[in-house]
């Protein structure tokens, strides 16, 4: 998610899935619904999570830099969307696991 474009991405999986307002939840307690525009689904001093009401779906953003998404759809939608995805998978604290 290094480029600005891939959260454009994100919002046009959303849109295309018939989402267009979302629940915000901050790690500080603090909890808003928003429109799929205004998110920025980016950490900002508290790590942060992106749904609907149903919670079928989820995006989060830590504090390690890391964003999660979640649900199949989502996943299969960003996989299609970023070429460069499964290079982005954690798989290990073990720097070598990247090469």
């Amino acid at each position: 998610m290094d480029h600005r474009e891939s959260y454009d991405c994100l919002r046009r999986a959303l849109r295309a899935h018939g989402i267009e307002r979302i629940f915000e939840l901050r790690e500080s307690g603090d909890g808003i619904e928003i429109s799929v525009e205004s998110a920025d689904f980016t950490y900002d001093g508290d790590e942060g999570f992106w749904s609907s009401g149903d919670f079928a779906w989820l995006v989060y953003a830590s504090h390690e830099s890391s964003i999660t998404f979640g649900g199949l759809w989502l996943i299969e939608a960003m996989k299609a969307a970023l070429p460069q995805f499964d290079r982005y998978i954690y798989k290990g604290w073990d720097e070598k696991m990247y090469a």
